[in-house]
């Protein structure tokens, strides 16, 4: 069985060890490109450097040398190829320190790696230009610009293979390759009747907190309705004493009134009383 599965992680690295060298060769020829003698920039040139890098060194120094075919047969200036040829160095160094995961186990780690390889990257490319005519008065310029363009190139190039190798981990399109990273974790699968019987306690509780906070709810509104209740029966009082008062007040103003209205028509009539007799003596 484990002889089995060994023969089918090498045929699997075979397998995208070709897939990374046809991609090396193809980027040089396609990407958009950037040159500025003798620093040249050409997007993700080093990605699939990189990315064999995650899977083994063997592997990472085939693809570095595909990648330098590929600047070769692009019709760049030869010393472009050359500096594609000092690759397999540091496509070497960062597979050993991406073995077991080292250089992504935490960011201090990454930089050390992205230092190490950027300046063994750097320094090979700008040693390899020299007998082209980048040295001499010319050669801080060339250290300046091809080593610490380089550097930061390296650095770019390595997050965008790391990005895609996430991915592609994460698909299980490497579940096979013998990989720094770290397999994802496998969940202990859980029958779901342990999972059913752990959160009964739980959702019985819920369950008993929910009964009681109902209840009390439930003697809440009651009490509330009972209130309401006697504050109805309040105001109705209320209504009926102040109707009973209005009925008093009224009959009390009417019999003041005409008590009023009897003591100004009494003198009126005794005048006219004696009127009457007046003229009736007449």
């Amino acid at each position: 069985m484990n002889t089995k599965t060994s023969t089918k992680s090498r045929i699997k690295n075979m397998v995208i060890a070709g897939l990374l060298i046809a991609l090396a060769i193809i980027i040089p020829q396609f990407m958009p490109k950037f040159v500025l003698p003798p620093f040249s920039f050409t997007v993700a040139s080093h990605m699939p450097i990189y990315l064999a890098a995650f899977i083994s060194p063997v592997v990472a120094a085939v693809v570095a040398l595909g990648s330098a075919l590929g600047f070769l047969l692009s019709g760049l200036p030869v010393y472009i190829a050359a500096r594609a040829g000092t690759h397999i160095v540091f496509a070497i160094i960062a597979a050993y320190m991406l073995k077991n995961g080292w250089a992504i186990k935490n960011a201090l780690n990454v930089f050390i790696m992205l230092l190490i390889t950027g300046v063994v990257h750097g320094g090979l490319e700008v040693l390899v230009v020299i007998p082209f005519g980048f040295g001499g008065d010319v050669l801080p310029f060339t250290v300046s610009v091809l080593g610490g363009g380089t550097i930061i190139h390296n650095a770019v190039d390595f997050f965008i293979a790391f990005i895609i190798y996430k991915a592609l981990s994460k698909a299980n399109l490497l579940r096979d390759v013998t990989v720094p990273l770290s397999a994802p974790v496998a969940t202990a699968a859980i029958p779901a009747q342990e999972v059913s019987d752990a959160a009964k306690p739980a959702i019985d509780t819920s369950s008993d907190s929910a009964e009681e906070v109902a209840e009390d709810m439930k003697e809440s509104i009651e009490a509330s309705a009972e209130q309401i209740e006697e504050a109805a029966e309040g105001l109705e009082n209320s209504i009926e004493n102040a109707e009973t008062s209005a009925e008093t007040a009224i009959g009390s103003a009417s019999e003041t009134l005409k008590d009023a209205a009897d003591s100004m028509e009494t003198p009126v009539v005794a005048e006219k009383t004696d009127e009457i007799v007046s003229h009736t003596q007449e």
